[in-house]
């Protein structure tokens, strides 16, 4: 098949929704008869969010570093299916997703339209990806919703979750994964209910749980540009972000890997150091330019948001004004994302996805465009190159960070 007809057998596919949702059942039968392959690998669950994705591109890249090859999928965002599935940190090849959509299409038969959602399909592509790919272990990311397709897991990693109001709610969903059956769990929460629910999950299945300990955590150098740090008698990890969340999901993910190794797998402390200072970011405070200085973060909820501030102050300082940019949809929703950001040290809001009519918030100036290209282009053509911006909330970063390196030739 071409690149274009694989694009658009996957479209016709139904969305889900109320009226249609994710079926564990059809799942399962169609990764069955496609050779099983929801079975034979080392599964890795681990949910989205800043945190979840942290983890998930930390331990893929030590993976990586260790000699194994790692699939990461991630729950379908809107955007090319292909984007679903990493192969060792790398977008799955277009000759092997159409070798995928016509071995799928060929099990599916004609009447797919009455049956499959196209969340599930993109789902097994994405697993068949993976497996065409000889992947050894597989990571999901963000995929609640499939939780018993691959069980029982390898590992449930539960990295520390900062949206207060809704911790409870995601950790449920994720605990679903763990009586679905998984080896171990690894969790970055410490909050007295997080952790004796999660406890109280795993005690009757037997599982064990691990919490990583934060004063075994020990900083050594803080720039910009990275962190050095000390773990539980180990030293010289380093991170490319000084980010608050990184440095959680970096504990969680050195525990993670531990909890792998005891099961007699060979990963090297070096390659753990390694991989991770060889990972991305994960959009999570990272510096893009510094003439402006343009800061991209993927925080997407007033914690996470309270997290950034915190960063940006210690590496700074708290004396310094910024201007920032979100998507958001209503006042209302500023008001969550922005957190507890003292808005005496917001020069400006540049807010994309909605038309305000109104030119400023709580006193602070508003500026308002359509789309992130909008934005991005906004940001760039800044005349005061001592300005600095502060671009976030979930997948919104991550798209701008693309487009603002490309005009300023990143």
């Amino acid at each position: 098949m071409k690149y274009a007809n694989s694009l658009k057998y996957i479209e016709n596919f139904r969305p889900s929704g109320t009226q249609n949702t994710v079926s564990v059942r059809r799942i399962s039968e169609l990764c069955s008869s496609l050779g099983n392959i929801n079975r034979g690998v080392r599964f890795i669950h681990v949910p989205g969010g800043a945190s979840g994705h942290g983890c998930a591109v930390l331990m893929e890249n030590v993976f990586k570093c260790a000699g194994y090859k790692t699939g990461r999928i991630v729950s379908p965002c809107g955007r090319d299916s292909r984007t679903s599935v990493f192969i060792n940190g790398v977008i799955a090849q277009i000759e092997d997703y159409n070798k995928c959509v016509a071995e799928i299409k060929n099990k599916v038969g004609k009447h797919y339209d009455t049956e499959y959602l196209k969340e599930e399909i993109i789902f097994v592509l994405s697993l068949l990806l993976c497996r065409l790919s000889g992947c050894e272990f597989i990571i999901l990311e963000g995929t609640e919703k499939f939780d018993r397709v691959c069980a029982p897991y390898e590992l449930v990693i539960i990295p520390a979750i900062y949206d207060s109001e809704n911790a409870m709610d995601k950790v449920v969903r994720l605990c679903d994964s763990i009586r679905a059956g998984a080896r171990e769990v690894v969790s970055g929460n410490q909050k007295s209910d997080v952790y004796n629910y999660i406890s109280n999950v795993c005690a009757p299945s037997g599982q064990r749980l691990f919490i990583p300990v934060k004063a075994q955590f020990c900083i050594t150098e803080q720039s910009s540009r990275r962190l050095v740090f000390n773990y539980n008698g180990r030293e010289g990890f380093t991170l490319k972000t000084p980010s608050l969340i990184m440095r959680d999901c970096a504990m969680t993910v050195i525990e993670a890997i531990m909890a792998i190794r005891r099961e007699g797998i060979r990963i090297p402390v070096s390659a753990i150091i390694e991989g991770m200072a060889e990972a991305g970011s994960a959009n999570s405070f990272e510096i893009i330019s510094y003439t402006p200085t343009i800061i991209v973060d993927n925080s997407s909820n007033a914690d996470e948001t309270k997290l950034l501030y915190k960063t940006y102050c210690e590496v700074f300082g708290d004396d310094r004004e910024f201007s920032i940019c979100i998507f958001a949809e209503s006042e209302e929703e500023i008001s969550l994302l922005l957190g507890d950001i003292p808005l005496n040290k917001i020069k400006s809001i540049l807010v994309c996805g909605h038309n305000y009519d109104m030119c400023s918030y709580k006193n602070v100036p508003l500026l308002v465009c359509r789309t992130h290209k909008d934005a991005a282009r906004i940001i760039s053509n800044v005349e005061d190159q001592d300005s600095t911006w502060v671009c976030f909330g979930g997948d919104f970063a991550q798209r701008i960070k693309e487009e603002i390196a490309k005009l300023i030739n990143f």
